[in-house]
């Protein structure tokens, strides 16, 4: 099977059209789904996903730095005390991260606070790491070499810094993710990281229901588009015929190796 090795399928969002959204992406060979935490209400709706689409959707839970900008100090509290007793049948932590793009960047302080406290535990518990890093990729490196990550690293998903930035992530275990944006007009800046990479290292995921590929922009991403967005990666590559399959079946036996997840023939 073919992994998305990042999507939030429990997002209410997708509540009218998930099931569709599954099927399609399993009748292109996409069967397994990698997930990214937000918060509490996201955990419970993720764990009973789960429980539905057994070895199909594969848990994350974690504080979303987006979740700690909005929730207090206190609330923050919280929800970290209940990762670390309730939610523990994760296949990794996640999303954390830092987020200091200017309407989010009043949190700073909680964001780091939580996203170190979030850190330390993923190493306690020797968990894979899935990483929300934007416009703070310098202050999460000198964190992370302070503190260390986990012996199977994680992926920093929806990667948007300079090659420079994802060479020092690799140096630290970290597998590099792409998804939609890779497809669309424009985005020099990540295409050129992404050349400047094995084609073998790197994730392809859709974080569905955002950031759509090209075919749904302006509508709710899906799964299956990690194929178009492997297409990319295949083409920038210079890859030949199968180059998307050939990308697709590197990046999901990278996510099965660092998630623990089995692969199994739909056949």
């Amino acid at each position: 099977m073919y992994l998305d090795a990042h999507c939030h399928l429990a997002d209410p969002r997708l509540d009218a059209t998930r099931d569709q959204a599954i099927a399609h992406a399993v009748a292109g060979g996409v069967t397994g789904f990698l997930q990214g935490g937000v918060g509490p209400d996201d955990w419970k709706r993720q764990r009973a996903l789960a429980a539905r689409y057994v070895n199909q959707i594969f848990p994350v839970y974690g504080l979303h730095p987006w979740w700690v900008h909005d929730h207090s100090d206190a609330s923050s509290n919280e929800a970290l005390k209940l990762l670390e007793t309730e939610y523990t049948d994760g296949v990794g932590l996640g999303e954390l991260g830092l987020d200091f793009i200017p309407k989010r960047a009043s949190s700073a302080t909680r964001q780091t606070r939580v996203f170190t406290h979030q850190l330390r535990l993923a190493k306690k518990r020797d968990l894979p790491l899935v990483l929300h890093l934007v416009q703070a990729h310098d202050e999460a490196l000198e964190i992370m070499k302070n503190i260390g990550v986990p012996t199977r690293g994680g992926i920093v998903h929806s990667f948007s810094g300079t090659a420079a930035h994802a060479k020092a992530y690799r140096a630290l275990g970290l597998t590099i993710s792409v998804g939609g944006p890779l497809t669309r007009k424009g985005f020099e800046n990540l295409k050129a990281t992404v050349v400047s990479m094995p084609w073998q290292e790197i994730a392809i995921e859709s974080d569905s229901p955002d950031q759509p590929s090209e075919s749904h922009r302006g509508g709710l991403n899906e799964p299956a588009t990690i194929w178009e967005v492997a297409a990319v990666v295949a083409k920038l590559h210079g890859l030949g015929e199968d180059g998307a399959k050939q990308v697709l079946e590197s990046s999901s036996s990278r996510i099965a190796r660092i998630y623990g997840i089995e692969r199994r023939s739909q056949n």
